[in-house]
């Protein structure tokens, strides 16, 4: 009886190995064994779907666009850390300063709580900016940030023309504006008012009647 069970078991293999013993499919494909290949072939393709994308997402996947999504998440996440680390900055006597500049013109202003005077250059800002567009300019950032009427401004302005200058203060306003409360930044943002303009006039080049322009060609 023992050598019979031996026999046994040399020649089939103990019942119920057979269902543990996994098949290659490649092995099983050598051997003609088509239906035992493909049914390996699946358990393995099963496991495998786990973790392999959709076709539709491989298709669709777009390598320039994935990283556009990673600079745009950096960006945002600086943008986050750097608002944090904005605080309020005003002196003991509770003024907040800003410095604006446009051309060569540049504007140091001072602005603190009050009942919405502004002065430049020891002149009110009407009398020292008589053209109404360049007056919209200096009051921009207050209309913005909804605090016409609750602030006293005073700026110093030197250099530039006369649009230089009201756009200069525009600028140190809104900077001042940041200082005083940093949840203003963006809306002042925004509306493109803590960017400094840096366009100014194109230099002379020798040889040339302008920037650019050359002098009329003459025959003789």
């Amino acid at each position: 009886m023992s050598a019979r069970r031996g026999l046994s078991s040399a020649a089939g293999g103990e019942p119920g190995n057979d269902s543990k013993t996994k098949i290659d499919w490649r092995e099983a494909m050598d051997s003609g064994n088509w239906d035992a290949a493909w049914a390996s072939f699946e358990s393995e393709s099963l496991a495998l779907s786990l973790d392999v994308p959709q076709l539709e997402d491989v298709l669709d996947w777009d390598p320039d666009d994935e990283e556009k999504q990673i600079r745009r998440r950096k960006e945002l996440e600086y943008q986050d850390q750097q608002a944090k680390s904005r605080v309020r900055t005003v002196n003991e006597q509770g003024i907040a300063h800003g410095v604006g500049k446009r051309k060569t013109a540049v504007s140091r202003v001072w602005l603190r709580e009050g009942n919405g005077h502004v002065m430049v250059n020891k002149k009110p800002f009407d009398i020292y900016f008589p053209d109404m567009l360049r007056r919209n300019d200096v009051l921009t950032p207050l209309v913005v940030a909804d605090a016409l009427g609750k602030f006293d401004v005073a700026a110093i302005v030197q250099g530039g023309g006369v649009m230089a200058q009201a756009q200069a203060t525009r600028h140190g306003i809104a900077k001042a504006l940041q200082n005083w409360e940093p949840e203003l930044r963006g809306v002042l943002k925004d509306h493109g008012l803590l960017s400094r303009d840096a366009r100014i006039v194109e230099r002379k080049k020798p040889g040339r009647f302008k920037a650019r322009k050359g002098f009329p060609w003459v025959k003789r």
